[in-house]
């Protein structure tokens, strides 16, 4: 409900920036049905709702999913989510709280991540054999599919030549 003379738009906008803060997370997708789902698990955990609490988990999990003492990002998210942009903001990881921003554009994605998770073991990402990947602008080496980079990388960059 908004009251008289308030702009609605900035109401929701303050709405779901509090929604957003009370659960400690944000993801930002472009899909407009997986987001609204999300954010109903999201609201059906935070009661108690059955079922909720394992739906929200299964979507993070394609985002953020912890492999041993490293962190494996975008593992299983959507290849049509991967040409858009995605963030990822406060997200409560056992090696801190990560923060990411990926975007993607027709062969090209990067990567930039925030200060403030740091697992052990870096990341990993998955990498499509095309890809030419940089890390912090040196070139590097995807093993079987995979992207390893430290904690503390601050940007990853992937390009298809043509």
């Amino acid at each position: 409900r908004v009251r008289a003379g308030r702009d609605p738009v900035q109401a929701l906008d303050e709405a779901t920036a509090r929604w957003e803060k009370l659960m400690g997370r944000t993801i930002t997708i472009s899909d407009p049905e997986a987001l609204s789902a999300y954010c109903r698990d999201l609201a059906g955990r935070a009661l108690g709702t059955p079922g909720c609490a394992e739906a929200a988990r299964k979507l993070e999990a394609g985002f953020v999913r912890r492999e041993g003492d490293a962190l494996r990002l975008l593992g299983e998210v959507p290849e049509p989510w991967l040409l858009d942009a995605l963030d990822v903001s406060g997200f409560k990881t056992d090696f801190g709280a990560l923060t990411f921003r990926h975007v993607g554009f027709y062969n090209n994605r990067t990567l930039d991540l925030e200060p403030g998770c740091a697992p052990p073991g870096g990341f990993l990402m998955p990498v499509g054999p095309q890809h030419k990947a940089k890390i912090d602008g040196k070139d590097a080496e995807a093993k079987d599919g995979l992207l390893r980079f430290p904690s503390g990388t601050r940007r990853v960059e992937l390009t298809r030549p043509y």
